[in-house]
């Protein structure tokens, strides 16, 4: 079931048993469990819950990740006027006017590679699809499947590239965290035991007292 703990613990204790038996023969089953229990001891089983903790992190950072491109910003409305100082028709269309003249020529710096408007609709859009690929490698790493797993992770960094400005500091950092995730085999190939066990049922069959005809 590729629970690499349980079965040492499982080998040592069966090992722990036979050691109890002075029979000869289970020699050769504890030399043969031995060399299975150094198979599962170097198997690089991977911290499932150290992956999680940052997926968590960054997921619940995405919302203060800047975007890339210029959000639109909504517009401004006319400031009611006090209600000590009632306006005319008049006066209200002067300030309207007066208002429009400035929004009109109003000027702002923008960065050439941020150039690109964002609807608040857009954002939105970005951010949960981004979420969605930190979900499914949460997921994915759960149920230990490695195919999943680095798909998500891939799809992820890929969306944070295209979608986000890489000069934000939280941009940057859960970058570098999610490659650092991707390294990680969250199913590392395990090897076959099962002799040890095969070698005690042959010992088990000699040592049984024949029944006479």
């Amino acid at each position: 079931e590729h629970d690499v703990p349980t079965a040492i613990a499982a080998l040592e204790s069966a090992d722990a048993r036979l050691a109890t038996v002075s029979d000869p023969a289970v020699a050769e089953v504890r030399a043969q469990l031995a060399r299975e229990l150094a198979t599962l001891r170097a198997v690089n089983v991977p911290d499932i819950n150290a992956a999680l903790s940052p997926l968590t992190a960054i997921y619940a950072a995405v919302p203060s990740f800047r975007v890339r491109g210029a959000p639109v910003a909504a517009a401004r409305q006319l400031e009611p006027a006090p209600a000590d100082q009632p306006m005319g028709a008049f006066e209200r269309a002067g300030r309207r006017l007066q208002q429009a003249w400035s929004d009109l020529f109003s000027y702002r710096r923008v960065d050439p590679s941020r150039s690109r408007l964002v609807t608040r609709e857009e954002e939105s859009l970005r951010r949960q699809q981004f979420e969605l690929q930190l979900f499914a490698a949460r997921i994915a790493a759960m149920q230990q499947d490695r195919s999943a797993y680095s798909q998500a992770l891939h799809s992820a960094l890929g969306l944070l590239d295209e979608s986000f400005d890489p000069r934000d500091e939280a941009v940057g950092q859960a970058r570098t965290e999610l490659e650092q995730l991707a390294a990680i085999d969250v199913d590392p190939a395990v090897p076959e035991v099962g002799t040890a066990a095969q070698l005690l049922q042959r010992v088990i069959r000699a040592s049984s007292p024949r029944q006479s005809p």
